[in-house]
C-alpha cells in the first residue's frame, strides 16, 4: 500500500505523466493465475477432507473387525477384548504418527519427519500381520474369504495414508506462484500512471481517486495472496480453513464406548427382535426461529446416556 501510494504521488508531481490502457488485459494477467491457484488449493483441501473421512471409516471398520473376531476366551462379538485393545493401540499408533507427519513443516528436520514416516508404515505392517493372525485364531472366523476382505481394508487404509501424504508433499506449481508474485509487485509500480488516468484533466496532483484505486487494487490482490498461502498447506493449523485432524479422539471415543454406550443392541429373548423402539417414538421435529424444522430427540436422553456411561 505504501509503495503504491508513493509511486502514485511521484507520478502526480510530473506533468501529464499518466497513460490509458485496457484494464481487462492487465486483470487477466494478474487475477487469473491467482484465481487458478486458489481453486487448486481449495480442491486440495477438499480432497484432504474426503480422504480423512475415508481414513476414519476404514480405521473404525478394522477396529470392529478386531472386536468381533476376538479370540480371547470367554469373549463375545461386539463387546471387545484383548484383540480389540491391541487393534485399537495399533490404529492409534498409525493415526498419531500420521498426524505428526502431516503437520511437519520447514522448521522440522528431515530426520524427525522420517521418524514419523517410519512409524506410519511400522503401524501399517503390524496391522496387516495382526489382522491375519487374529482372523485365523478367531472363534468367530468361518470363511477364508473373509480374511481377504479384511486385508483389502488394510490396503485401502494404506491408500488413504498415501493420498494424504501426496497432498502434504506437493503444492501449487511453484513457477505459477512465483511468476504471479513478481507480476503483482511490478504492477504496483507500473500501474501508478494508469490510476492517474481517472483524475480530471489538470488535477492529477491532488486526486483522491488515483490513491483509492491504487490502495484497493493492492488490498484485493494481497488478500488473495494471503488466502492462497493460508490454504496451501491444509494441515499446518495456521489458517482459518485448515483441516482439523480429530480422528484420534473420535477413534478413542468409539473404542471406549464399545464397553458402555456403543455396545450392539441386544436381542429380546422372547420375540427375537432387537431391543430397540421405533425412532418415531423417540424423535420429533422442532421449529426454529427462522421457520425451519430440525429433528431432535425427545427429552434430554443424552444426559441419561452420559450418566449411565459414567456410572459404568
Amino acid at each position: 500500500v505504501i509503495v503504491g501510494s508513493s509511486t502514485v504521488y511521484i507520478c502526480s508531481q510530473l506533468n501529464n505523466f499518466y497513460w490509458d490502457a485496457n484494464f481487462n488485459i492487465i486483470a487477466t494477467g494478474l487475477i487469473f493465475p491467482k484465481a487458478f491457484s486458489l481453486s487448486h488449493s481449495f480442491g486440495r483441501r477438499e480432497r484432504a477432507a474426503r480422504t480423512l473421512a475415508r481414513l476414519k471409516a476404514h480405521a473404525v471398520s478394522l477396529l470392529w473387525i478386531f472386536r468381533d473376531w476376538d479370540a480371547t476366551p470367554g469373549s463375545k462379538p461386539g463387546y471387545g477384548g484383548l484383540a480389540a485393545e491391541n487393534g485399537y493401540r495399533l490404529l492409534q499408533e498409525l493415526l498419531y504418527n500420521l498426524r505428526a507427519y502431516l503437520q511437519t513443516g520447514p522448521e522440522v528436520s528431515e530426520e524427525e519427519a522420517l521418524y514419523y514416516h517410519d512409524g506410519i508404515f511400522r503401524a501399517l505392517t503390524s496391522i496387516s500381520a495382526y489382522n491375519r493372525v487374529t482372523g485365523e485364531k478367531s472363534l468367530n472366523y468361518t470363511k477364508p474369504n473373509e480374511a481377504r476382505n479384511e486385508q483389502l481394508l488394510v490396503r485401502l487404509l494404506m491408500d488413504d495414508v498415501e493420498q494424504l501424504r501426496v497432498i502434504r508433499d506437493y503444492r501449487t506449481p511453484r513457477g505459477l506462484h512465483q511468476s504471479s508474485q513478481v507480476i503483482f509487485y511490478l504492477s504496483i509500480i507500473f500501474l501508478s500512471p494508469y490510476w492517474l488516468n481517472f483524475c480530471p484533466e489538470g488535477s492529477t496532483s491532488s486526486c483522491p481517486a488515483a490513491y483509492f484505486n491504487s490502495v484497493t487494487f493492492v488490498v484485493v490482490l494481497n488478500s488473495l495472496y494471503r488466502i492462497h498461502d493460508a490454504m496451501e498447506n491444509p494441515y499446518d493449523m495456521k489458517g482459518l480453513d485448515d483441516i482439523f485432524f480429530t480422528t484420534t479422539n473420535e477413534l478413542r471415543r468409539i473404542h471406549e464406548g464399545a464397553k458402555t454406550f456403543l455396545q450392539p443392541y441386544p436381542f429380546d429373548p422372547e420375540t427375537g427382535l432387537l431391543a430397540l423402539s421405533d425412532p418415531v417414538e423417540r424423535f420429533e421435529e422442532v421449529e426454529q426461529e427462522n421457520n425451519g424444522h430440525v429433528l431432535r430427540a425427545k427429552g434430554r436422553p443424552w444426559e441419561e446416556a452420559q450418566a449411565e456411561a459414567n456410572s459404568e
